[in-house]
């Protein structure tokens, strides 16, 4: 946990310090700023995107395991790291008395995580700058990754992190949304 965080910090850092060489860049250039800018915005959400490839497959987890067409390990997988009920894991740290950090990492992180699609998304394509289109896409990329996570049998499949997630980039794109007409 303390690594991703410090691999988060490193990550804000480089993207402050990137949006100021942009503001530099667009007063020395000012015919050539909104290029940079759409540059600078697809440059921050691939970088993006790889730090949430690394918090759900990457550098703590076990190692990922094809288990498609193994009956045995599906089952496994199945019984002890899924949930198809919505909010029975959520209910479950609360009922266990979970730890702070438990609570933190699996109720704040699924909603935290994902946040940023509700930025991004809308800005940089056209199309999902409408609620029904960016809610369908975030759901369908929240939706791969969760069935990506069970078929590399890494980490857990869960209908919560699902809800948690879109509800947390649904969150983003309203404020963003009300803020600003992109």
């Amino acid at each position: 946990m303390k690594t991703y965080l410090i691999l988060l910090v490193f990550f804000l850092i480089a993207v402050f310090l990137a949006f100021v060489a942009v503001k530099v860049y667009g007063r020395m250039h000012p015919d050539k700023e909104k290029e940079a800018i759409k540059t600078y915005l697809w440059a921050v959400f691939v970088f993006y995107l790889a730090f949430l490839f690394m918090l759900t497959f990457g550098l703590f987890r076990s190692k990922p395991e094809f288990i498609l067409g193994n009956g045995e390990k599906i089952r496994d997988y199945l019984n002890n790291r899924s949930n198809f009920v919505p909010f029975a894991t959520i209910a479950g740290l609360f009922r266990n008395n979970a730890s702070f950090e438990a609570l933190m990492v699996n109720i704040a992180g699924n909603i935290v995580a994902p946040a940023p699609l509700g930025f991004f998304l809308p800005v940089l394509f056209k199309r999902l700058r409408k609620a029904g289109p960016f809610i369908l896409a975030t759901t369908l990329i929240i939706v791969f990754i969760e069935l990506t996570q069970f078929t590399f049998s890494v980490g857990s499949c869960d209908i919560d992190d699902l809800i948690l997630n879109v509800a947390g980039a649904v969150i983003v794109f309203g404020v963003k949304r009300k803020q600003s007409r992109y």
